[in-house]
């Protein structure tokens, strides 16, 4: 993955690709990064973890910029994640690099995402109650490498499950809506704020990255359509 592209004056405190959202104080800025509107950041890479390598075509994993449903009446698009869980466990993620910051500094930062489902929060069965979001702010880059058994593993502690590991976990996919009706209702929702560390590299770079964790046996999609990043100085 190439960093040079993302690479910003340290005194700028500036991250490329992200939005400054109003509402900032002297102690922190808010960045959104939006993927709504026609000109959204596309230089989130995608990649997946926790299935074996021989069943890569299985699985087939999506991870891009795309059109939001029609049936969501609200035009625009979003960064979509799909995927069929064929071995009992399956983690999706998008993943860029941002800069800007001083070099070697730990800094307190906030996640937030926003997305699209027709999976009600009614249901008790199917995608929705078995997929977690998961995300986070880390100093290496997230990978994921096939291990000694043939399974494509994350080089990052995300955690097993609804596990966060050392990074966020914030409930699971469904939307909010009451009932479970046999074609769901796509509605959006935002998740909870959630604090992190990260210390910058040499750059003053840091990785970022949102995910789907399933335990669900079959596929599931998710529709991201903005990622909220805080940062404390």
């Amino acid at each position: 993955m190439s960093r040079a592209p993302w690479v910003l004056p340290a005194a700028t405190l500036l991250l490329a690709g992200g939005c400054l959202a109003n509402g900032a104080d002297a102690n922190s800025q808010t960045f959104d990064f939006d993927f709504s509107n026609a000109t959204a950041d596309q230089a989130w890479e995608p990649g997946a973890a926790d299935f074996p390598v021989a069943r890569e075509a299985e699985v087939g994993v999506v991870g891009d910029l795309r059109t939001l449903p029609a049936a969501l009446n609200s035009p625009g698009n979003a960064q979509y994640q799909s995927g069929n869980n064929v071995a009992g466990d399956l983690f999706i993620f998008n993943k860029a690099y941002r800069s800007g910051l001083a070099p070697i500094t730990t800094y307190h930062m906030s996640l937030q995402l926003t997305y699209v489902t027709n999976y009600h929060s009614g249901c008790t069965t199917g995608p929705g109650p078995k997929v977690v979001l998961k995300a986070g702010v880390a100093s290496s880059n997230p990978t994921a490498t096939p291990d000694a058994q043939g399974i494509y593993r994350m080089n990052i502690d995300k955690g097993a499950g609804t596990d966060g590991g050392e990074y966020l976990q914030f409930g699971d996919i469904r939307n909010g809506l009451s009932g479970c009706p046999a074609t769901g209702t796509y509605a959006v929702r935002t998740t909870s704020r959630l604090p992190m560390t990260v210390t910058t590299d040499g750059l003053g770079g840091f990785f970022m990255f949102f995910a789907t964790q399933s335990s669900f046996a079959g596929v599931h999609e998710i529709y991201v359509t903005n990622v909220r990043l805080r940062i404390t100085f």
